[in-house]
């Protein structure tokens, strides 16, 4: 995977218009959410890491938010701001952001 990967994911997002920016941040989530699930075995009953699903937990919920507030004709956060707040919680949940980018952009 490239190094530039989340970086193209990012431009190809900013370049968007409001709904096409609407579907990539529903496609965010799905990823996101799919990602989640190494905090769990499927099929068990818990979870394996608490603490790592609330970080996931926290993440989804800010770029619901997000999505809210454009859904609602509201500015949000800064796309710029919003994005590097992405990157930096996709780090701190050590994943790869440009693992992520390259799902974002399939």
């Amino acid at each position: 995977m490239s190094a530039d990967t989340w970086q193209a994911a990012a431009e190809q997002f900013l370049s968007l218009g409001e709904e096409r920016r609407e579907r990539w941040l529903v496609k965010l989530l799905h990823e996101l959410s799919t990602m989640a699930r190494d905090t769990y075995t499927l099929g068990g009953d818990g979870l394996d890491d608490p603490i790592r699903m609330r970080q996931f937990n926290e993440l989804i919920r800010r770029v619901v938010r997000q999505l809210q507030e454009k859904l609602d004709a509201h500015a949000g956060m800064p796309d710029d701001v919003f994005l590097k707040m992405i990157d930096e919680e996709v780090s701190a949940l050590r994943l790869s952001a440009d693992s992520l980018g390259g799902r974002l952009l399939s």
